[in-house]
């Protein structure tokens, strides 16, 4: 079993599947709880046969089942879908109803970042609009799918940074209706490679490197 990613007291949690970083977007990973009591001897004991109910408050992720009752050895356990949303933190609390008292208790809540996919990826175009303003788009496909089926969007005010090759940089952010940014450089750029750097520990990270083409578009609606 994994190592317990929060304790409280009596009560430990552990979520499978992270990747060190945070979980990734639409993944489904094991979760349990691990209860312990103290007896009338005064030992720390495994407390069996306690109602367990695992919660999530993120608003997008899914727990299979919601609740289990703790075995032999004082464990519970469920599977939670993590929601599509990167930037948008896994919340998982723990509560539980001792079966012979009927006392209910929140334990403790595990918070996780949302990752982009493995298979997110960048793409760029441009646009002349000018003889002298070049405007390059880059746009960002998550990999997490929405249930529309649609791609999901970072959230507003997440980081876009261009290095040009000139070596300044461009600092701009998405506005969490768009999956693309728009960056303006010298037309004398064209042929010429920028990177760009996308998000942060709370979506993850994504970095490209893209040539400067100057195309036929003379309009930013060439880019959307």
């Amino acid at each position: 079993m994994a190592p317990y990613s929060a304790i409280d007291g009596g009560v430990r949690l552990a979520l499978v599947n992270e990747t060190g970083a945070g979980m990734v977007c639409g993944t489904d990973a094991p979760v349990t709880a691990s209860l312990t009591t103290i007896d009338r001897r005064g030992r720390t004991v495994a407390a069996a046969g306690v109602l367990v109910n695992f919660r999530v408050t993120d608003g997008v992720s899914q727990l299979f089942a919601g609740s289990s009752i703790t075995n032999a050895a004082g464990l519970a356990s469920d599977r939670v879908t993590v929601g599509a949303t990167p930037g948008k933190p896994l919340t998982l609390e723990v509560r539980s109803v001792e079966a012979g008292t009927g006392v209910a208790t929140t334990h403790l809540a595990l918070t996780r970042p949302v990752l982009m996919a493995p298979t997110a990826s960048l793409t760029s175009q441009a646009a002349l609009l000018g003889p002298s303003t070049l405007v390059n788009g880059v746009r960002l496909t998550t990999g997490c799918t929405r249930p529309d089926g649609t791609d999901a969007l970072l959230p507003a005010g997440t980081p876009a940074t261009f290095v040009l090759p000139d070596g300044s940089v461009r600092n701009v952010t998405f506005d969490g209706q768009a999956p693309i940014v728009f960056f303006v450089v010298p037309a004398g750029m064209v042929g010429q490679t920028y990177t760009v750097t996308v998000g942060d520990a709370t979506t993850g990270i994504l970095t490209g490197t893209f040539t400067i083409r100057s195309t036929g578009c003379l309009s930013l609606t060439c880019l959307l």
